[in-house]
């Protein structure tokens, strides 16, 4: 197991190590400063910063040991960090205790005074127990910070699929009222089914250039929308009217999801009642903040069938890539308010 890539304790190491080995021998009482020679001295403070070491070290080994042997989610948090705990304690009782050991034996010190070698090893075991703590919550929290890295991955990947669904539902929506008009053109009036297949092309183009985008600038989606009511006025002649009205605003600087006006076009046409006594008047109110797109509510006798992917999707798309929603209001008139997206 390669601790490096795991932590990235080294400067703390460089600085701790040596602060502790020169620390815990003059609290313990293992050695008084006076009584060596210079050279004797730093002799013995290496060994004690080797020491210090390998139960830093050490340590470090043993929790990890431990953690891929337990299983987090499987036990209590409690027995989980007392077997971390007590597993290295055991390893510091036993590395503190043999190092000490030696230390008697090389630099012939009194080895009778074990009340000294205990109190040395209680200080050892306890720097032990608190560099445990640290490494455990720091792990802990990379575990957590992992988990946490790895659901947000999944829910953008999640995120990116819904709203791939939902782009590609555009076409086959948008294709299948076109081919209907168009099929009603043919069959009513050749001469207009021509100009209209010619103008269905140009906004045909403006989708398939835009259906991969997120946002489109609000001044590009207008001229869409502009021509696509071209397309209407094909059909329905004085039927249908729109109104846009722009409230003193740069629409270079303003961003929507592409196609989103003309769903709620066609959701105006497909379920009022209209003509040319009673035409439906559509009308597009564009500020800094949001469009508002409203008209009269007069449902038609007989409802056609509809499969409610229009404001779904429309809504589901703002969802995903805004986070915020649509607003849609029913009370005697049909509004729905889109909110812009600044540049």
């Amino acid at each position: 197991m390669n601790i490096a890539h795991k932590i990235n304790d080294r400067i703390i190491i460089l600085i701790s190590v040596p602060l502790i080995a020169i620390i815990f021998p003059n609290i313990s009482g293992l050695i008084i400063n006076s009584r060596y020679s210079l050279i004797l001295l730093l002799l013995q403070y290496c060994y004690f910063i080797f020491l210090v070491y390998i139960l830093w070290k050490g340590n470090i080994l043993v929790i990890l040991l431990i953690k891929s042997k337990l299983d987090f989610d499987k036990i209590e948090y409690v027995r989980y960090i007392l077997a971390i705990l007590f597993s290295t304690i055991i390893y510091a009782v036993l590395i503190v205790g043999g190092m000490l050991k030696i230390w008697t034996i090389l630099f012939k010190e009194n080895a009778t005074v074990w009340h000294t070698l205990l109190k040395a090893t209680l200080i050892l075991s306890f720097i032990a127990t608190f560099i445990t703590m640290i490494y455990e919550n720091y792990l802990l929290n990379r575990k957590k910070l992992s988990a946490l890295s790895k659901v947000e991955r999944m829910n953008l990947a999640q995120t990116q699929a819904e709203l791939s669904v939902l782009k590609s539902q555009i076409d086959p929506h948008f294709i299948f009222n076109s081919l209907n008009t168009l099929s009603y053109l043919i069959s009513s009036n050749p001469a207009n089914a021509k100009l209209y297949n010619d103008t269905l092309a140009k906004v045909y183009q403006y989708i398939l250039i835009n259906k991969e985008k997120d946002l489109v600038l609000l001044k590009e989606e207008i001229e869409f929308i502009s021509n696509y009511f071209y397309l209407l006025r094909i059909r329905f002649d004085n039927a249908i009217r729109m109104k846009i009205e722009i409230n003193n605003l740069e629409t270079d600087e303003l961003l929507i999801p592409p196609i989103s006006l003309q769903i709620l076009i066609e959701n105006a046409i497909k379920h009022n009642e209209f003509d040319d006594d009673n035409p439906l008047l559509i009308s597009v109110c564009i500020s800094s903040s949001q469009i508002i797109v409203s008209n009269r509510i007069k449902y038609k006798s007989f409802l056609q069938p509809t499969s409610k992917i229009g404001l779904t999707n429309l809504d589901n798309r703002y969802r995903l890539i805004t986070n915020r929603n649509i607003s849609i209001d029913t009370n005697q008139f049909f509004t729905v308010k889109l909110p812009l997206i600044n540049l």
